[in-house]
């Protein structure tokens, strides 16, 4: 048996090209950038928006809720938008205060911080955040709040500046699409 074995595998390898005989073609890898995905449209009670399909939902975290707390991960390592939906009123000044507080405090100690009142098609208080992610990697966190008497949302939005080409295009397309339901 052991004979019939050696028989079949010796004949395998006498079939198999020796390394020398096989050809190397290079294979095109797509870049990133040029890749288009598709567009994936999401519909709550309290919200809406399109993102793209390389933007994961992850729900991974303990305290995610597709409702009221989710994040959407990123081509990259370290690019997502997180956000915090509420069927009630909240103060957006005081929204975007503690971000700015809680991130300058643990995340990104020493950044500059510059205000902006517009994102989407809303109205409220937003800062954004320039310097290095954990003392090391050049990063930017957008912060942004809106509110009604009725609902209103947080969103945080964080990217490294090597790797803005690949996450960009997502972001602004949640951005544009994004709807609360008022």
């Amino acid at each position: 048996m052991r004979l019939f074995y050696t028989i079949i595998l010796s004949a395998f390898l006498i079939g198999c090209n020796s390394p020398a005989d096989r050809k190397t073609e290079p294979v095109n890898i797509p870049d990133q950038k040029t890749i288009v995905h598709k567009k994936f449209h999401v519909v709550r009670d309290n919200y809406s928006f399109d993102h793209y399909s390389n933007w994961q939902m992850d729900s991974s975290d303990v305290d995610f809720d597709i409702d009221s707390f989710f994040t959407l991960n990123g081509p990259v390592e370290n690019g997502f938008i997180t956000f915090f939906v509420f069927n009630a009123a909240t103060d957006e000044k005081n929204n975007v205060d503690a971000q700015v507080a809680a991130h300058l405090k643990k995340t990104m100690k020493n950044a500059t911080v510059t205000y902006f009142d517009k994102w989407g098609r809303y109205t409220g208080h937003g800062a954004i955040m320039k310097g290095k992610l954990l003392g090391v990697f050049k990063s930017q966190i957008r912060i942004f709040s809106f509110s009604t008497p009725n609902s209103s949302f947080i969103m945080i939005a964080e990217y490294e500046d090597s790797e803005s080409e690949l996450v960009l295009p997502g972001l602004e397309l949640i951005e544009t699409t994004f709807k609360l339901k008022i």
